[in-house]
């Protein structure tokens, strides 16, 4: 009976350590190498001339930065001819309104309002626009002048359906997400080289109008759904490391926490509905390798923690918890604590969705 406990218990253990080792480890440099043996960078190719653009801001009590956005958007060097800006105020109970009326006599501009959720103020944008490229960018970010002249370029290939920047923040209260997130942008960029990025970011994205269609109405997510559509219909989706988003950090622990447990909602949300996707050589390494690797295996990895340190604790008792405790430390003062917060936020979000809290504030972007 022990020595089958015990055989159990190592199993897990061995189950679970490989699994964390693939998502943390393997993956990064697996795709490295099939990116040397497979990977292609997209078609250098571009628009002859300025094709016409509709830029979308989607705004939720945005009054601390519609101002600036405005400014920003029309202190870009695209041709403002070529440039349909579409303010969408989805619901805002603050002076976005009052103040994005305000500037309308300054700048060529319509501000129009939508149900409350971004995917409805972008499905609305669609409605109405009239250019095939659509550009959806955040409120409170920022862009150089010639970001939105090169975001768009490889959308001249027929198979490119969607692209988007990388983003840069600012600051941060964890040193250690500058770093985590240089690190998921190169390995975004690498997929996009091999297939399709495993999500593009709505921060600043352009995809094309007529690949797209809308944004399905239950969706919960915008730049992730939006990549999942398109691929399954065909196109690829770029994420850029050549074009530039900036945007501040969220600075408190809480709202890190609110962003990662929404985040896991709308993963999981978003996977379901295109479960047939998973592991389907149909839709090449993005659904065989990119997809499941990328945006299934992670929402699993506190189950795959607890696994591995409950069978360690029960096999080596005093090893393990001496190797714990010298983990955190490490963690704590060598400034790479933010893995361990991504690993909270994901356990947290599991008991939002089993629980169904996936209503109200906590579900509800919070403008910085």
């Amino acid at each position: 009976m022990v020595i089958s406990i015990n055989l159990t218990l190592y199993s897990l253990f061995g189950v679970s350590i490989t699994f964390i080792g693939y998502i943390l480890i393997v993956y990064p440099y697996l795709l490295r190498w099939l990116v040397v043996l497979f990977g292609s960078k997209h078609e250098t190719v571009g628009f002859l001339d300025f094709p016409s653009v509709t830029i979308v801001v989607p705004c939720f009590n945005e009054e601390v930065n519609v101002s600036n956005k405005v400014e920003d958007i029309f202190r870009t060097r695209y041709p403002k001819d070529k440039m349909e800006v579409l303010f969408v105020d989805n619901g805002s109970t603050d002076k976005t309104v009052v103040f994005l009326e305000n500037l309308l006599g300054s700048y060529s501009f319509r501000l129009i309002t939508s149900p409350p959720g971004k995917t409805q103020a972008i499905n609305k944008a669609l409605a109405i626009s009239s250019a095939e490229i659509i550009v959806s960018t955040d409120c409170d970010t920022s862009w150089s002048k010639d970001a939105l002249e090169k975001l768009i370029q490889p959308l001249a290939c027929k198979n490119i359906g969607a692209v988007c920047a990388t983003p840069r923040i600012r600051k941060s209260i964890f040193n250690s997400k500058l770093n985590y997130h240089i690190s998921e942008w190169i390995i975004r960029s690498l997929e996009s080289e091999l297939d399709t990025c495993s999500s593009l970011d709505g921060r600043l994205m352009a995809f094309k109008k007529s690949a797209l269609g809308t944004i399905r109405e239950d969706a919960s997510t915008d730049d992730l759904e939006i990549t999942l559509a398109l691929r399954k219909k065909g196109f690829r989706s770029l994420a850029l490391r050549d074009v530039m988003i900036e945007e501040d950090c969220l600075q408190t622990l809480a709202d890190e926490l609110k962003q990662i447990r929404r985040r896991v909602y709308q993963s999981l949300f978003s996977i379901a509905h295109y479960r047939t996707m998973l592991l389907n050589p149909r839709y090449g390494f993005f659904g065989v390798f990119i997809l499941p690797s990328r945006r299934l295996f992670p929402i699993f990895l506190p189950f795959s923690l607890i696994l591995s340190l409950g069978s360690a604790l029960f096999l080596w008792p005093i090893p393990s918890i001496i190797f714990i405790c010298m983990t955190l430390f490490i963690c704590f003062f060598t400034g790479n604590s933010y893995k361990l917060v991504q690993v909270y936020g994901i356990s947290l979000g599991w008991i939002d969705t089993v629980l169904l809290k996936t209503k109200g504030d906590i579900w509800t972007r919070k403008p910085l």
